[in-house]
């Protein structure tokens, strides 16, 4: 089975992310993958999503997208809330598009069971002996600097200091119960936008009001599951940074995001997506 992985691409965000995007959708009509997974960030626009998504309509591949924390956002559309996004809106136009929505819906094929979920952050990478509070990291505002969620996702239902913590625990066990139901012979391969490896960030214990900004990079709250369903493959994005290693539970780790224009240095959008596309040969 071949299987292309991809992450934070960004739509909205200039020109040259849509035109790599583009030339995604040309490259998996011409190389025909049997799946394609999209772990979060995709944009936070409906209409650019919709027009992104479209792209692909001719790609005869299982299309899976899984949103970030950015794809929640409700900075273009003030009449709606993050929940909503989340639960009709976003998924709607993923169904509508021929793409699939793979949170709370487990796919089966060949032999894989494929889990999804954004996933999301509880401080808990932070390393030890760092000099902030919860409350601290409740305002998600440090100096000059903002973390951006805490202003453009909005959740009315549940109040700010423990929002974090509610979303956590809610994808937590959708994602429990719908790895408990994996069949039997089946390896796991799970796909979350938010990470859960503190050894991915490098603290350097001298800047904290850069360092800060960490309690933001996901959660090790979800790593029990690794071990606890012996996940073969974990595929995920959010931290712009490459990485395809073994984990201490033995899953493999994966992430290939697209990122920021000003992260691509001086490559063209050909030269990008072929630095972050990866593509897994699966038995």
């Amino acid at each position: 089975m071949k299987l292309w992985l991809i992450s934070d691409v960004h739509l909205d965000s200039h020109p040259l992310n849509f035109e790599l995007w583009k030339l995604l959708a040309q490259r998996a009509n011409l190389e025909e993958p049997d799946v394609l997974v999209v772990a979060g960030d995709v944009c936070e626009s409906i209409q650019v999503l919709n027009e992104g998504l479209s792209e692909f309509s001719s790609v005869n591949a299982l299309k899976i997208y899984i949103p970030g924390n950015h794809d929640l956002w409700c900075r273009l559309e003030p009449e709606c809330d993050s929940l909503k996004k989340l639960e009709v809106i976003l998924p709607e136009a993923v169904k509508r598009a021929g793409w699939y929505w793979l949170p709370n819906n487990p796919f089966v094929i060949d032999n894989y069971y494929l889990v999804g979920s954004p996933a999301w952050y509880d401080y808990s990478l932070m390393p030890k002996g760092h000099p902030f509070q919860t409350e601290d990291f409740v305002q998600k505002k440090r100096g000059n600097r903002q973390w951006m969620d805490g202003v453009w996702c909005k959740f009315p239902q549940v109040a700010p200091e423990t929002v974090d913590f509610w979303l956590r625990d809610r994808f937590y066990l959708d994602l429990h119960k719908d790895l408990s139901q994996c069949p039997a012979n089946k390896k796991i391969l799970l796909f979350t936008h938010f990470p859960f490896y503190r050894e991915l960030l490098n603290f350097t214990h001298k800047d904290w009001d850069f360092e800060y900004f960490g309690a933001f990079m996901g959660s090790s709250y979800y790593r029990s599951l690794l071990k606890e369903f012996s996940v073969y493959l974990h595929g995920c994005g959010h931290l712009h940074r490459f990485c395809d290693f073994i984990s201490e539970e033995k899953t493999r780790v994966v992430m290939a995001p697209v990122g920021y224009i000003k992260e691509w240095g001086s490559d063209t959008a050909t030269q990008r997506l072929d630095k972050v596309l990866t593509r897994l040969d699966l038995e």
